[in-house]
């Protein structure tokens, strides 16, 4: 709106403010699920059903974190075990650094 010169209204505001999409976990969605499903060969049986039963959620979401959303509860829970799963090699007893590189969340330091 601004590109283009035009005025942002107070309801372009509220719009904006109610919009509860999130595109990057709609672009990153497949990718986790695709690199999830290549390593569950090293997973049991039990685990790669509970898997596949995330993944039925996960297919095909649009990235919405609405009050009801199955689907975003699930992105979020697969979400932060993946970003957890990261960076092991290089700090493998200290997860507040590789939470602090992955996901760039400084503010553990306060806590």
């Amino acid at each position: 709106m601004i590109k283009n010169g035009t005025k942002i209204t107070i309801d372009d505001m509220l719009a904006i403010q109610h919009d509860d999409t999130d595109v990057i976990a709609r672009e990153f969605t497949p990718k986790m699920i695709k690199i999830a499903r290549k390593a569950a060969s090293s997973l049991s049986a039990d685990r790669i059903i509970a898997l596949e039963s995330i993944f039925k959620y996960l297919e095909g979401w649009d990235g919405r974190f609405n009050l009801d959303s199955i689907a975003a509860t699930c992105y979020t829970y697969t979400h932060y075990f993946f970003v957890k799963s990261l960076m092991h090699r290089f700090y493998p007893e200290d997860e507040i650094s590789r939470m602090k590189i992955v996901e760039q969340i400084s503010f553990i330091d306060y806590l």
